[in-house]
């Protein structure tokens, strides 16, 4: 396979994943909140991108929430992914958090096809449910992204609610130190780590504000009764 095909093939694999997850309940209910509580998610929401330079290069990240306006904010809405078509939300032409001017300044979320590739995360479902946690919370709270406070808070809900610090990711990361307080351990290290990799908040005690917001944010399950 030559170099160019082998792109095409990321690129190919990156889409089919996206489809693959549109299928899961979670992500599909996450999606009708986001839209249901006034949010519509126009086409391409999901983007799949190359973000290495090469092969040598060291990730920033695997997928990013991108900072936009959500037309018709605060409208009444009618959620068209009642059948779960796909297309309402990818294209198939085509830091955690990202301002960018890819999506004509619309919201969405970028897949780094490479990275996933790289790291293999092509099932790796808390990736979409990450970063649509962090959708949710723009929709409804209007985040301030320039507070390391409110940055803390949506980084705390979104490794708590999309099973990324479950038992099987964890012990695959080699971080189980025993059961007790192993969740919560999760999520602050997760969160802590996000704002360490914000350019915002770099320098800063991050794992103190990140302890200072945990509470509230933790037990902040919207749109979930509870926990995944």
């Amino acid at each position: 396979m030559s170099e160019r095909e082998a792109i095409h093939q990321t690129h190919k694999n990156c889409i089919s994943f996206v489809k693959k997850q549109l299928q899961d309940p979670a992500i599909n209910f996450l999606l009708q909140e986001i839209e249901r509580i006034g949010c519509p998610l126009k086409a391409p929401f999901f983007r799949c991108e190359r973000c290495l330079s090469s092969s040598t290069d060291a990730p920033r990240f695997t997928a990013a929430y991108v900072l936009g306006s959500f037309d018709g904010h605060n409208e009444s809405t009618t959620s068209t992914n009642s059948n779960n078509n796909n297309s309402t939300y990818t294209n198939d032409n085509d830091e955690d958090v990202l301002s960018t001017s890819n999506f004509f300044g619309k919201p969405g979320i970028v897949l780094c096809e490479d990275v996933m590739e790289k790291y293999k995360k092509a099932d790796d479902k808390t990736v979409l449910l990450h970063e649509l946690i962090h959708a949710y919370d723009d929709c409804r709270a209007m985040i301030n992204w320039k507070s390391c406070d409110q940055l803390a808070c949506a980084e705390i809900r979104a490794s708590a609610l999309s099973g990324e610090c479950d038992f099987l990711y964890e012990s695959r990361r080699g971080k189980m130190d025993g059961l007790r307080g192993q969740f919560m351990n999760c999520v602050k290290r997760r969160a802590t780590l996000s704002l360490n990799q914000s350019s915002l908040c770099q320098g800063q005690n991050n794992a103190k504000t990140v302890e200072a917001m945990f509470k509230t944010c933790f037990n902040d399950t919207e749109p979930f009764v509870k926990r995944i």
